[in-house]
């Protein structure tokens, strides 16, 4: 039960509550204790602003599991931190709870304050009578509830301004709960079920944490590829090299990392509707010339509603924006990485293909792509893009059999053979496709898993049709183009599908829409259920927006509770 009740206040939305009293606060006069500042290292704090309300909402649209848990914010809250369920009606559920994070973002302490109905009362329920099952001791100026048969799950105690401060630790509990208490009650109240402030500390924090683990995952490659040398004489790799892999993934890492110490705030905002939960973080950076400042100068903003023309078929559909400086300097990076991984075996004319095909690409194609991607009729994926300048994008797509062809492209990809052909696509009519058939992978006789010996072929196929692109991409490019290149129904014509994305809103540089539901080949036919993830900017600041469908969070919480 208690691990049920924590999956509850991890999805944002803690918002549980006893039958309200005609007067929530029984006590005035505690509340015109003084502010107090902000504790030494604060790593969030957040608001749960009618927490009845909210839980209700979720309990009506998850259903299932969360049915099972209690049905008001005390029992919640007594059940999580393992108090008697006699004082569940004592807890205010229609008052807001504050919660506050402190200390190292490893291992964070907290504290959850909710606002006692009847502070009295409480301490009578917990204290008094030979039936009491807890010990009062006063520490740090307030009075911990120490349990006679033995310590409650986390720490609990009552301030003297009437709130029940839970914690991890009797420190945290000293440490935060004046300042969850006298100060954040003192703000104004938003509009949000949930509304949480990260300091930059915490990112500091957590671009540390991934720091140390792409450096270790890094050392482990160079000590395999070391290895590896070592066993062939100390020659390099047959085809490609790792060292000059990592040091391009090096450079893109120390990059978004810079960019993630850079965020001087972050503003969480969390809420649930008819149709799921809705959530909104924004980044604030620390500077206008510092690294999350000058990425965010180059993101492209615009609405996502052009991702709703995808097929309404899709399982996952992205729209990607940007802009022709992005695009040019996106092809020179790649040529770089494909150039540099593959060292001295590309020659010096081959490179200029590949630099050539790649630069013709992004200068031929839009600010916009729509990716869709799909198992059914046909397993692969479909670009859609407006052309900006033909000749450039059909000079690409037709250097594509000539890359492939190069030896060192061909022989590491195991590609046997590259054809051409021009077949027949309903509504599409003649289209270009190129197809490379790889030869058997080689036995491993260590691998548990035998290799199927039998050939593999994948390939692309597009057309060009009034100023649109249309390419697909499976093991039958053909067949993948002739299933999502004419698109009937879209997924603007779902409205549960369209409603999330529009309400999503402007200023979004990536949208996906995926429908998770239906990566599960027993729920091909189930209805519509989307998760919506975008990124953009407002203003300086970047953005991330995602809604979650009820269905998709009811499977999530039972997966949780009960497996898949």
């Amino acid at each position: 039960m208690r691990r049920w009740v924590t999956i509850a206040f991890a999805l944002g939305a803690l918002a549980l509550g006893c039958t309200p009293k005609p007067d929530p606060f029984v006590d005035a006069g505690p509340k015109a204790e003084a502010p107090v500042p902000a504790p030494d290292g604060l790593l969030g704090e957040g608001v749960l602003t009618a927490p009845n309300a909210t839980w209700s909402k979720l309990q009506q649209r998850v259903g299932g599991p969360l049915a099972i848990l209690p049905m008001t914010f005390g029992g919640l809250v007594c059940t999580w931190a393992g108090l008697d369920s006699a004082l569940a009606n004592d807890v205010d559920g229609v008052s807001p709870a504050f919660i506050v994070a402190s200390g190292k973002a490893t291992e964070p302490g907290f504290v959850l304050a909710v606002k006692l109905a009847d502070d009295r009362h409480a301490r009578s329920v917990l204290f008094d009578g030979e039936t009491a099952r807890y010990r009062p001791r006063e520490d740090g100026g307030v009075v911990f509830a120490d349990g006679k048969n033995g310590p409650l799950t986390y720490p609990v105690a009552l301030t003297k301004n009437g709130w029940l401060v839970v914690g991890k630790s009797d420190g945290d509990v000293k440490a935060l709960a004046a300042y969850a208490t006298r100060t954040l009650p003192q703000r104004p109240l938003p509009k949000e079920a949930l509304v949480a402030d990260l300091p930059r500390p915490l990112f500091a924090h957590v671009a540390g944490k991934l720091e140390a683990l792409w450096k270790g995952f890094a050392a482990d490659l160079e000590d395999a590829d070391q290895r590896a040398r070592k066993a062939h004489g100390g020659r390099p790799p047959d085809f490609g090299d790792p060292a000059a892999v990592i040091a391009q993934i090096d450079g893109f890492t120390g990059r978004r990392l810079a960019e993630l110490r850079d965020v001087s705030k972050a503003h969480v905002t969390a809420d649930v509707d008819e149709g799921g939960l809705r959530a909104e973080l924004v980044l604030t950076p620390s500077g206008e010339g510092g690294p999350l400042a000058r990425y965010l100068s180059g993101v492209t903003p615009g609405a996502a509603a052009p991702v709703l023309g995808a097929s309404g078929d899709a399982e996952i559909a992205l729209l990607l924006r940007d802009d022709a400086k992005s695009r040019a300097e996106d092809a020179r990076a790649l040529d770089t990485a494909l150039t540099s991984a593959l060292g001295g075996r590309l020659a010096e004319a081959d490179k200029k293909k590949v630099g050539q095909m790649l630069a013709d690409w992004q200068r031929g194609r839009s600010d916009e792509l729509v990716v869709t991607l799909t198992r059914a009729p046909a397993k692969g994926a479909v670009l859609r893009t407006r052309v900006a300048d033909r000749e450039a994008l059909q000079r690409a797509l037709r250097a594509v059999p000539d890359v492939l062809k190069l030896p060192a492209i061909k022989e590491p990809l195991r590609i046997k053979e590259v054809t051409s052909k021009n077949p027949e696509v309903a509504e599409l009519g003649k289209v270009e496709e190129v197809v490379a058939e790889l030869a058997p992978a080689k036995p491993d006789p260590h691998a548990k898993k035998k290799p199927d010996p039998s050939p593999q072929a994948y390939g692309l196929a597009w057309a060009i049709k009034d100023d649109v692109a249309v390419l697909g991409a499976g093991e039958d490019p053909a067949r993948v183009l002739a299933s999502l290149g004419k698109v009937e129904r879209t997924l603007g014509d779902d409205r549960v599908l369209a409603g999330p994305v529009n309400n999503l809103g402007e200023g979004v540089s990536l949208v996906v829409v995926a429908q998770p539901l239906k990566l599960d080949p027993s729920r091909l036919g189930a209805p519509p259920a989307p998760v919506v993830v975008t990124w953009g900017k407002k203003g300086n600041e970047g953005v991330v927006r995602a809604f979650v469908a009820s269905p998709v969070l009811k499977e999530l919480v039972k997966r949780q509770m009960f497996g898949p």
